[in-house]
């Protein structure tokens, strides 16, 4: 997912595909079989269904050179405002963000047979060409995709992105509802736009029945850094 962060971040080395040194790191789930996550659906993994609600507890820390490190958090809700069916076989909903209960944006977001992709970003919609896809189906564990495309940079700015994800196993993720079983997703790569460009680090869990459990992201631009964490409050799905 694009958390839009309005920062300037550096030292491109830093970034990695995983958490950190010193950062969160989840447990992998013991009992878990390859034929629990050969059982998931797009369906289970994001909930697309009007009505449908997240909410989350984010935390930012930005570092820019020169001076002090800069934190905050907020309380961002997600709910999906409308579904339509575009096609046979593919449910598309539009979701509203919200922060600390005031409107601030849309996505929309699709799953079909082939998994669960990110569409646009924006009211007036900035449209990811081709479409995002974040978690593929069917699911091969460890494999390795990319994604070239353009679309909204983590900077929140349209721009041009190199991407590489993978699917791993089922883990333990700590969030702000309790532990939960998500199924992880990694990504990372390199993205630019006509004033910047930087590197990205992406960790989320994908809960079935449920969705997005928890997110981490941290972006490098020339300058600085900046780290995003967003855990699962609570959520209705119909």
């Amino acid at each position: 997912m694009n958390y839009i962060l309005k920062l300037a971040v550096g030292a491109l080395a830093l970034v990695a595909i995983g958490c950190g040194k010193g950062e969160y790191k989840p447990v992998p789930v013991k009992d878990a079989k390859v034929e629990v996550a050969d059982k998931l659906t797009p369906e289970q993994l994001y909930p697309l269904k009007a009505g449908n609600k997240w909410t989350y507890a984010l935390e930012i820390t930005r570092e820019l050179e020169g001076k002090p490190a800069e934190s905050g958090k907020v309380e961002i809700g997600y709910e999906v405002k409308s579904v339509s069916n575009p096609a046979t076989g593919v449910t598309r909903g539009v979701i509203l963000m919200t922060e600390e209960g005031k409107e601030k944006d849309e996505q929309v977001w699709e799953i079909d047979s082939n998994g669960v992709h990110q569409i646009s970003v924006g009211k007036t919609p900035i449209t990811f060409s081709p479409k995002q896809t974040i978690v593929r189906f069917p699911l091969k564990m460890d494999e390795v995709t990319d994604y070239k495309g353009t679309g909204i940079t983590p900077l929140g700015e349209t721009g041009t992105m190199d991407y590489k994800f993978s699917t791993h196993e089922m883990q333990q993720v700590d969030t702000d509802s309790g532990r939960m079983s998500g199924l992880f997703i990694e990504s990372s790569g390199t993205f630019k736009t006509p004033k910047s460009e930087g590197v990205v680090g992406n960790n989320s869990w994908f809960v079935p029945g449920v969705g997005l459990a928890r997110f981490k992201q941290v972006v490098q631009v020339k300058g600085g850094r900046s780290s995003l964490t967003l855990r699962l409050k609570s959520y209705t799905i119909k």
